[in-house]
């Protein structure tokens, strides 16, 4: 999956997101983005996702990297469960 996605805050400079996402075997998620329109210098982030079978209806565990030239390096960790 590919998504582009325009922000155009009334306060803000216009910026441009585009990200892709690729699930490998219902098990693995691969995810990278790039950040254009920013005056900040960003690097691509990158992301993966496994997804864990067997254990109720759907449970994912999600992590993100991202560099950023203010806050340094970022490290998003999630955790998804549908009832």
């Amino acid at each position: 999956m590919v998504s582009w996605q325009l922000t155009n805050p009334n306060d803000n400079a216009e910026s441009y997101n585009l990200g892709a996402e690729y699930t490998w075997n219902d098990l693995l998620i691969l995810r990278t983005g790039y950040r254009f329109g920013v005056e900040e210098v960003t690097t691509p982030s990158l992301g993966l996702g496994l997804i864990v079978p067997g254990l109720g209806p759907d449970l994912r565990f999600d992590y993100g990297f991202n560099r950023m030239e203010r806050l340094g390096t970022l490290h998003r960790v999630g955790l998804h469960l549908s009832l």
